[in-house]
């Protein structure tokens, strides 16, 4: 396993990249980010361990496709999906209703919980991982 960079600059060293050495590790992650988009889960989610539970607060800046998945998928875990839902999800192309249906599953589990704060600007960036260790060295979970 690579060190972890002390500083993450989106120069040298980009996020993506220390989230996804991470996130294939953690048992628990929690993030506050002022915007979330489906892309840029996308980036992250082939690398989140099986047994991971993630935590997201966010802002309430986000795309049409972003909040109709993030609706979707609480829809999916209360068992109801609303009409209008699907409605939008017709424009979607093959690749982006797969990318709703991972995230909406992910939700639908209980694997992720997105909370959207309204009250004001969200401009927060922390990414809190919770890993297991061994001597120093990162172990990967086992259930």
């Amino acid at each position: 396993m690579p060190e972890i960079a002390e500083i993450i600059d989106n120069r040298h060293v980009f996020l993506k990249d220390t989230i996804n050495q991470l996130i294939r590790y953690a048992t628990e992650v929690e993030i506050a980010t002022g915007y979330f988009y489906l892309n840029g889960f996308n980036i992250i989610k082939d690398y989140i361990d099986p047994n991971c539970k993630i935590k997201i607060v966010i802002g309430n800046e986000t795309d049409a496709i972003t909040a109709n998945e993030l609706a979707k998928g609480y829809n999916l875990k209360k068992k109801t999906i609303t009409d209008s839902m699907e409605q939008d999800l017709r424009y979607l192309d093959d690749e982006q209703k797969q990318q709703v249906s991972d995230l909406a599953e992910l939700i639908k589990q209980g694997k992720i919980d997105v909370r959207i704060y309204v009250k004001e600007k969200f401009h927060s960036k922390a990414y809190i991982f919770d890993v297991n260790y061994n001597n120093g060295d990162i172990q990967e979970s086992y259930a």
